[in-house]
């Protein structure tokens, strides 16, 4: 998609459905939708719309796709055959791989350090620019940053087939964090439902209710950015049906990674939005803390964080 073009929000009064077994975007009457939850609020407007959203999990996600390199024993597989005499040397073991004179390990960690040095000047062509262009580059730098993150690691993540980027209409910054702070308010409820799940005590308890504080910090500082411009804040829903029902501590986890990978195209489209670089920088701060936080509950690699697919 070049710079510049425009792009189209997801769907203002939507949010993912129950009973649905894909993170992936879902679509009711073509318009794109990949909100966190669906409505149960009595007589509200956005829970009297219609029956539950119609998802299709054969579309594909916007993940990365990064493969291992095979170990060098593979590179390099030998097998010698000695003569039968009684003197016979043992066989020689092959040497270090070396790929333009340089080891295996040595190409990685080189390769680690340009994407991170990609990633420091895409971000600072982010902050630098604005609407589309901004996003771009914000989701650059993200990626970027996770693939050399990916390279030097021992357990390389899951990956997934790259989807095209779908284009998303600029709202105005107002409006873009209008619509984060309902997400916010759905991951708010959607946190206590799988906290109410996990074992007393347990690390990934620990871990979702420091997560569930940052969170409600995050959407009270937004909501107070809405109040000192004068403007509506979206009140939340009684209740919400969750895109993953949490029985136990793995599907509690399971439904904070998809709130976190759902949260992302509204952090992309704030940091579009965006009208100074300081805004620039909370979204983009944003973006990467919902990548983050989506990979330590298991998200596999997205190519472009920010954008649907």
């Amino acid at each position: 998609m070049q710079p510049g073009s425009r792009f189209q929000r997801p769907a203002r009064r939507s949010f993912v459905a129950a009973a649905t077994k894909s993170h992936r975007p879902c679509h009711a009457e073509r318009k794109p939708n990949f909100g966190l939850f669906a409505s149960r609020g009595g007589g509200s407007a956005r829970a009297s719309a219609g029956g539950p959203i119609d998802c299709h999990p054969e579309r594909s996600s916007p993940q990365g796709s990064l493969e291992e390199p095979p170990p060098a024993r593979d590179l390099h597989a030998q097998r010698s055959y000695g003569t039968r005499s009684r003197n016979r040397q043992p066989a020689a073991q092959p040497g270090p791989v070396e790929l333009g004179r340089q080891s295996l390990n040595s190409s990685l960690a080189l390769l680690a350090r340009r994407e991170t040095a990609a990633a420091g000047r895409y971000r600072h062509a982010a902050l630098q620019a604005q609407g589309p262009d901004a996003l771009l580059w914000g989701s650059l730098a993200i990626a970027a940053g996770n693939f050399a993150t990916a390279i030097s690691s021992d357990k390389p993540p899951a990956t997934g087939t790259v989807g095209n980027r779908k284009p998303v209409e600029i709202l105005s910054e107002v409006a873009a964090v209008q619509e984060l702070v309902r997400q916010l308010h759905a991951m708010v409820y959607g946190y206590q439902l799988a906290i109410g799940k996990m074992k007393l005590l347990s690390r990934v308890r620990l871990q979702a209710e420091r997560e569930l504080l940052a969170q409600r910090i995050f959407r009270d500082r937004l909501i107070g950015w809405l109040r000192k411009r004068s403007a509506e804040v979206p009140a939340a829903e009684p209740a919400y049906v969750p895109s993953v029902l949490p029985r136990n501590q793995a599907t509690a986890g399971r439904l904070i990674m998809r709130m976190h990978t759902a949260l992302q195209p509204f952090c992309g489209l704030w940091l579009a939005a965006a009208a100074s670089q300081a805004d620039r920088q909370q979204a983009l701060a944003a973006l990467g803390s919902a990548v983050k936080t989506a990979r330590s509950w298991g998200a596999p690699l997205n190519a472009w964080p920010g954008w649907t697919s």
